[in-house]
Parts: structure tokens; sequence; C-alpha cells
């Protein structure tokens, strides 16, 4: 027969903790974007807000979009954390591979983009303002690199043209304060102009 003398007690202490009336809130408050702002077009907003989440840590990306039936142009756009998801690690441990830079924690931040039909202005709302992540640094979110390697586009095709590597434009942007960007970046902009010339 089990002895349930001291099983009272601990389940009296669980549902006590259990009851507690007390919100924690998210482990981690990381400033939102601005939600009184307007927009001239999907992009600026983008821009903007993920110029605003650059100085805090983190990233916002689209997952998904939504459009008007008739004429099929944008009318919303989903956002959330780049934290967002879960990271399926489907390489054995004996296998090497090349350092990983994100980490998926399933964030559960929410945001939507909002195109206004009347004006074709673009406003930004929060759903879900809650991170279960630390802030991490620029060159560890994807999304921001690439923003980064889009202003300095027509720089990077340029030195590439006239034969210098990589490498070597990697050492002048750090040089530039464009830290953020690792050698993967200019390797895959690289690439990217190589598919460009070759579909002509």
């Amino acid at each position: 027969m089990v002895n349930t003398t001291h099983r009272q007690p601990l389940q009296a202490l669980l549902a006590e903790y259990l009851s507690d009336d007390e919100d924690p809130g998210p482990p981690y408050s990381l400033p939102s974007p601005p939600v009184d702002a307007i927009y001239s077009s999907e992009k600026e907003a983008m821009d903007a807000i993920n110029e605003f989440t650059k100085q805090h840590g983190y990233a916002l990306t689209t997952k998904s979009s939504k459009r008007h039936e008739g004429d099929g142009q944008i009318k919303a756009c989903y956002l959330h954390c780049n934290c967002n998801g879960v990271y399926k690690n489907n390489i054995a441990d004996n296998k090497q591979v090349r350092e990983k830079t994100t980490h998926h924690e399933n964030c559960p931040f929410r945001a939507t983009l909002h195109r206004d039909r009347q004006t074709d202005k673009w406003s930004f709302e929060i759903k879900d303002p809650g991170h279960n992540h630390s802030p991490a640094p620029v060159h560890t979110h994807p999304t921001l690199r690439r923003a980064e390697v889009k202003k300095c586009a027509t720089t990077f095709e340029n030195q590439l043209a006239a034969g210098i590597t990589p490498h070597q434009i990697l050492d002048t942007a750090k040089c530039e304060n464009r830290s953020n960007i690792i050698p993967w970046d200019i390797y895959n902009f690289h690439q990217d102009l190589h598919h460009k010339f070759l579909d002509g």
C-alpha cells in the first residue's frame, strides 16, 4: 500500500504556487517599435522598424501576407521576431559545419503591418509584445545584415568587378564601421551576382 502521509502537504504547496495571481510577465522586456508612425510603403515601414529593433538587439521579419481579392495588392503583412520558430539540428555531431549565428527560440512576439486602401499608407500594430530571449548583437541577425549589404550593394559590386576579393572587401567594410557584416554575406552577395549574370 502506498504511503500518502506526506503527499497532501506537497500537493497543497503546489496548488498554492500555481494559484499565485502575480503575473511574472515576459522574461525579457525588449522595447517595441512605435505604433503611431505612418509609412508610405511596406519597404519604408520595414526599414524603419528594423532600424529601431537593431538598436535593441532583435529583428522582425515577414511571416506571411494577405492580399485583396480584387487587385491582388498586399493589404496586411504579418510579422514575427526572427527568433521565432524551433531550431532543428539535422546534422550529425561529427560533421563539420560553419558556425550558426542565429537561434530559434520560438519567440512569441507578433505584429501586423496594415495598408489603408484609401490613403495607400501603412500602419504598424503589435499583437504580442513579449520576447523570450535576450537582445543579441546585430551580426547574429541575418535580416539586419542583409539590409546592411543592400545599402552597400553598389560599392560591393564595383569592388568585385575590379577584382577585389570578398575577404578584402570585408576588411574594408570593417574599417568603415560595417563590422556587422560577416564573410558569408559577401560570398552570398558574390554568388547572387554570378547567378544574375548567368541568367542574363
